[in-house]
């Protein structure tokens, strides 16, 4: 019988953590995530932004070609169900970027060429202003894995018919190039 107040005690003292936790991943404004597949001649670089906020809403911009016009850059919007942004919210505390400074490698260790990606991510603060955390293109190894795997729930946020209409354009535009 004694036991029962100490159970009761113990339960309240992990639920209010695990409240806590949640509470701090869904404690942030918006999220920004941007990826480019350098480095390739440049009427084949392709470059995303994707930008999602905590009220559910998200767009992507896509840029096909980073040496042509503006005629060639398309943005959509998109609306993000619950279930899907837990999974962002798990995966950004999972990621660490709220709790720890994510440090870029040395320079002496960035590899030449490849993809680029970029995550950044706004707070608000006590004092109605905003907190940016921005996390390096080439973090050190420890985080390389975890930001990867926030980067691809971010990605699959983005609905597949909206890929796939992007991919369709970029392949037509290839195509324009070769001719």
């Amino acid at each position: 019988m004694r036991n029962i107040p100490l159970l009761l005690i113990l339960l309240l003292i992990i639920n209010n953590g695990c409240s806590q936790d949640n509470q701090s991943a869904s404690n942030w404004s918006s999220l920004e995530y941007d990826y480019s597949n350098r480095p390739v001649s440049p009427q084949y670089q392709y470059r995303y932004t994707i930008k999602i906020d905590n009220k559910m809403n998200g767009s992507i911009r896509y840029s096909f070609a980073y040496d042509r016009p503006a005629q060639y850059v398309e943005t959509k919007n998109f609306t993000i169900d619950e279930e899907r942004m837990k999974l962002i919210n798990e995966a950004i505390i999972h990621s660490k970027v709220m709790s720890e400074k994510i440090e870029s490698l040395p320079t002496e260790k960035i590899p030449d060429g490849g993809h680029i990606k970029y995550f950044s991510i706004t707070l608000p603060t006590d004092d109605n202003q905003t907190k940016l955390i921005s996390v390096p293109s080439h973090p050190v190894e420890e985080y390389q894995q975890i930001l990867n795997n926030l980067y691809d729930v971010i990605d699959k946020s983005v609905p597949d018919d909206i890929w796939k209409d992007f991919e369709q354009k970029k392949e037509d535009y290839i195509k324009s190039q070769k001719d």
